[in-house]
Parts: C-alpha cells; sequence; structure tokens
C-alpha cells in the first residue's frame, strides 16, 4: 500500500505531515530490527516493558486513533468545515518536546497499556493495520482546514486534527527511541550474565549441593528469586570476616543463600531462617541436610513478623531477604537482635532503579524507600548501600553495623 506522504495532496500542510508519519515509522521500524527477534518479548527489569509491550502499546493508541478519526472527518465535513487556505508549514509550530523527551514521565491510560497477550509479531501487525487505517483517515480529511476539528486529548488537552496527526509521528519516535533504550539494557544485561559467569567458572565456583539445591527449588515451582552464586560467595565471606557464630536470616526460600551463611560460620555456630511459606521451608529444609548442614541450621515457619519478636538473640549477623513492604519492620527487629557491632545485610534494596521513583505505586519500592528513610532517621546506625549488577539484574545491598 503506498504511503499518505507520496499520494497527491490538496492540503500541503497534509503532505507534510504524513511525510513525518512515514519518516517516524521508517525509525519505529529500524529500532524495532535493533532488537533480536528472540529478545522483543523480554523487559530489561521489573516495571519495564518489552519491545512487543511497546508495539503493542503503540497499536492500541492508533488502533482507537484510525477508529475515531473517520467519525471526526465525517461530523466536520457535516457541520461545514471550511477548505484549508493556509498553506504556511504546521509542524514547526507544534510544541512537542514533552512527548519526544524520554526524561518526561507520561503514564498511559490503562485502555492503551500492554497485555502482554501478543508477542512482537502479531503487535507489528496490529500496529501495521492501524497505521493503515490512519492513512485512510487522513486521505479523507485532504482539503479541510483541519485546524478547525479540535478534540481532547487525555494528558495534553485539546488537539486540533493537525495536532493529532503530529502527535502520532512524535508518539512513534517516542517510542523508537524507547525500544533503542530496551535493546541497550538487554545487550547490557546479557554482559552482566556473562561476567557472573565468566566469576563463577574462575574463582566463585559452586557445588553439587548448591546446584541440587537449584535444581530442587526448581523442581518444586518456587520463584527463581534467591542470590546469584557470587553473592551467595560474598554471604559466606561476610560471615567469615564477622567470626559470626550466629546468624539469622529473614526469607528462606528454597535454602540457597541459607547453606553460603552457614558455610561461613564458626565453628560451632548456628543459623536461624525464618520461612512464611511451608512448601518452601519443606524444600529449603532437604536441600540444607543434602548440604550437610542439618546440624546447624533451624528453620522456623510462618509470618517473620509474628516469629522475631519470640526469637533471642544476639546474632552476629542478620540477613533479610524477605518480602519488601516489610523490610522497615524486619530492620527494627534486626537491630534488637544483633550484637553491638554486628552485621545487618538488607537485599534488595534498589530495585532496578525504582528506589528513586517518590511517586512509584509498587509497594516493593515504597518499602525500600521507607527503609532508606528510616536509616537516614538512625543516627546510631552506620551503612552503606551498593548497588549490584550480575544474572539477577540490577539492584543493590544495604549493610549496617549495629550500634553498640
Amino acid at each position: 500500500m503506498p504511503s499518505a506522504a507520496t499520494s497527491a495532496f490538496a492540503n500541503p500542510r497534509l503532505a507534510e505531515l504524513a511525510g513525518y508519519l512515514d519518516r517516524q515509522w521508517d525509525a519505529l521500524a529500524e529500532a524495532v530490527a535493533s532488537v533480536p527477534a528472540d529478545r522483543r518479548g523480554e523487559a530489561p527489569g521489573r516495571g519495564r516493558w518489552s519491545t512487543a509491550g511497546v508495539l503493542e502499546h503503540l497499536s492500541l493508541v492508533e488502533g482507537r486513533l484510525a477508529a475515531s478519526w473517520p467519525k471526526w472527518i465525517e461530523d466536520a465535513r457535516a457541520a461545514g468545515v471550511p477548505a484549508e487556505t493556509d498553506v504556511t508549514p504546521v509542524l514547526p509550530t507544534m510544541d512537542l518536546a514533552r512527548l519526544l523527551s524520554r526524561e518526561t514521565r507520561i503514564a498511559s491510560p490503562a485502555p492503551v497499556r500492554p497485555t502482554g497477550r501478543l508477542d512482537a509479531d502479531a503487535a507489528w501487525q496490529a500496529l501495521s493495520d492501524a497505521r493503515a487505517g490512519l492513512a485512510r483517515a487522513i486521505a479523507a480529511a485532504d482539503g479541510l482546514a483541519l485546524g478547525a476539528i479540535v478534540k481532547p486529548h487525555a494528558v495534553f488537552g485539546p488537539f486540533t486534527m493537525y495536532q493529532w496527526i503530529g502527535f502520532v509521528g512524535a508518539h512513534r519516535a517516542r517510542h523508537a527511541a524507547q525500544i533503542r533504550d530496551i535493546g541497550a539494557a538487554l545487550r547490557t544485561e546479557r554482559l552482566w550474565t556473562d561476567v557472573d559467569r565468566y566469576l563463577v567458572d574462575s574463582h566463585v565456583r559452586t557445588d553439587a549441593a548448591l546446584d541440587a539445591a537449584l535444581a530442587a527449588s526448581a523442581a518444586a515451582g518456587l520463584p527463581p528469586i534467591q542470590v546469584s552464586a557470587p553473592q551467595g560467595r560474598w554471604l559466606q565471606v561476610l560471615a567469615r570476616l564477622t567470626g559470626a557464630r550466629a546468624i539469622l536470616e529473614i526469607g528462606t526460600l528454597g535454602g540457597y543463600s541459607t547453606i553460603c551463611l552457614a558455610r561461613g560460620l564458626a565453628p560451632g555456630g548456628r543459623l536461624v531462617t525464618l520461612e512464611i511459606d511451608p512448601r518452601h521451608a519443606e524444600v529449603a529444609r532437604a536441600n540444607v541436610a543434602t548440604a550437610g548442614l542439618g546440624g546447624v541450621v533451624a528453620i522456623r515457619v510462618g509470618p517473620a513478623l509474628e516469629t522475631l519478636p519470640a526469637l533471642a538473640g544476639p546474632f552476629d549477623l542478620v540477613f533479610i531477604d524477605a518480602d519488601k513492604p516489610n523490610i522497615p519492620e524486619y530492620f527494627t527487629h534486626a537491630l534488637r537482635l544483633t550484637r553491638p557491632g554486628g552485621a545487618i545485610v538488607v537485599d534488595n534494596v534498589i530495585r532496578d532503579g525504582g528506589v528513586i521513583d517518590a511517586a512509584s505505586q509498587d509497594p516493593d519500592v515504597q518499602g525500600v524507600r521507607r527503609f532508606h528513610a528510616q536509616l537516614a532517621a538512625e543516627p546510631r546506625v552506620l551503612a552503606t548501600t551498593l548497588q549490584t549488577v550480575g544474572n539477577k539484574g540490577y539492584d543493590g545491598f544495604t549493610i549496617a553495623v549495629a550500634p553498640a
């Protein structure tokens, strides 16, 4: 099908805008092609869209416009909208900077948010169909003074028909930039994963017990959210450095980090780990036994906020890796239970960078934000937070020294 820009338009302003749409379509196609086909369904981090998701969003937006524009134009003709007499370029008069800026956050209304039901190919086809509908509507509008057709935009307010057409092009450009960002992030994540693999092969190394713990957890359907192998070794080293004889872990999952921490215990040491899910605890108990650590690890089942008040310290090291909304409450208990000068480590405190978003609706993000505020308000605690990357993505640990 020939593009609208290559057709003969009586209205030069319409030809100008149709050409702009075609240029942004080509740029969008190039952006999609820059992401490997087998990774177009992957999102580079929590709360972010995949390439397929971006294309679905575009198809939803343009599909709704392709359904609306013909009626707008039909109504305008019936109302006697005159022929266009102004031939000056219209695109330079449009303020598209806010839409084009990737720094400007724009929340998509629910009807045009991606559902995840379309893969990239299906979403591209849906978008192509919507594009064809828009091109037909633009052709049908030729000759009219489109500045006289004004319809509201949910975010930007009233738009003339010219502005609506410009919006489609700028919207494509914005999301083409987003797709390029997605591709770059996925390439970076692959590098992080490759480096983690190198470190494991080089000196971190896993063993049969840790590999078995991962396999058993996966077979039981546990979510793959345990620490990575280098992070697990870091926990083991930290336990050894602190000379820990008593460790408390909040959040057991399948016991991978439990094994790593227990291996760092001083001779005769003990580890208490808290797990809310009985099925997870059962898997962890078997994994810990396979690692030969059943005699030093006690797994307590139940909500941690119910279990913690009954615990008596002191513990030399506390590792918090449980539900994020309750991190501040867990940390408060950790301060009570950790010996003076002991260490408290909290995982997942960066949330793929989401921690800096004060307006986030994610309860996990709000939980870690409350935790960082808690640290700031506690002058007795010496703490720092390190950002981490690897095969678990982008996140971070906080490590704090319990007050004397």
